[in-house]
C-alpha cells in the first residue's frame, strides 16, 4: 500500500503512484541487493498506467543495474523522461514496454536498451500540425548517452494506409560528446 508522488521540476510534471508495492533483498552468496516495485500511476487522464521496476546492484560496488517495465502510459508523458524517449513527444499514443540500463560507477547512465510498443493513436509533432492515425507500433531501440545516438532494430507502424518498418539510427542534438 505504498504511495509515492513523483515530481519532475525539469518536465513540469507530477505522478502520483498508487498501490505499490517494494521489496529489498540481500542475496547473501553474490552479495547482491536488489530493490523491486510496481506501482498504479495516476496519468492525469481516465486511464490508469502501471509501473514495474528493479534496481539491482553487488554491495560495495557504486554501479546499477536498472529494468522498468511500463504498460499504458500516455506517449507525451513517458516522452519526457529521458533524451533517449523524447522523440515519443511526436507520437500520441498508449505506450507499454520495457527498459534496461546501466548506471556506471560515476552516476551516468550508460547504454539504454528498450522495447516499446504504441497501441492505437496520432503521430502529430507539433499541434498544429495534421495528425496521422496508425493501429499499432512497435520499437527496439538503443540510445548511446556518450554519443547521443539513437539506434533503432526495429520501428514499425501498421495503419489502414499501408505497413512500415524501418531501420536506423539517429543523433540528438546537444547530447553526448
Amino acid at each position: 500500500a505504498v504511495t509515492l508522488r513523483y515530481e519532475d521540476y525539469r518536465a513540469n510534471r507530477a505522478w502520483t503512484a498508487d498501490g505499490g508495492r517494494l521489496s529489498l533483498a540481500r542475496d547473501l552468496g553474490s552479495g547482491a541487493l536488489s530493490l523491486r516495485g510496481d506501482f498504479a500511476v495516476l496519468t492525469g487522464g481516465s486511464g490508469v498506467a502501471t509501473v514495474a521496476m528493479t534496481a539491482a546492484s553487488v554491495v560495495g560496488q557504486n554501479d546499477v543495474t536498472l529494468s522498468i517495465a511500463v504498460a499504458d502510459v500516455p506517449s507525451e508523458q513517458i516522452a519526457t523522461q529521458s533524451a533517449a524517449l523524447a522523440w515519443l513527444g511526436a507520437v500520441r499514443a498508449p505506450i507499454s514496454g520495457s527498459f534496461r540500463a546501466h548506471l556506471r560507477p560515476n552516476g551516468h547512465l550508460g547504454p539504454l536498451n528498450g522495447t516499446l510498443q504504441a497501441g492505437q493513436g496520432v503521430v502529430q509533432p507539433d499541434p498544429g500540425a495534421r495528425p496521422i492515425p496508425f493501429d499499432a507500433a512497435r520499437s527496439y531501440v538503443t540510445y548511446d548517452p556518450d554519443t547521443g545516438g539513437l539506434r533503432f532494430d526495429e520501428l514499425s507502424v501498421q495503419a489502414d494506409w499501408g505497413r512500415v518498418r524501418i531501420v536506423g539510427q539517429a543523433s540528438l542534438e546537444g547530447y553526448g560528446t
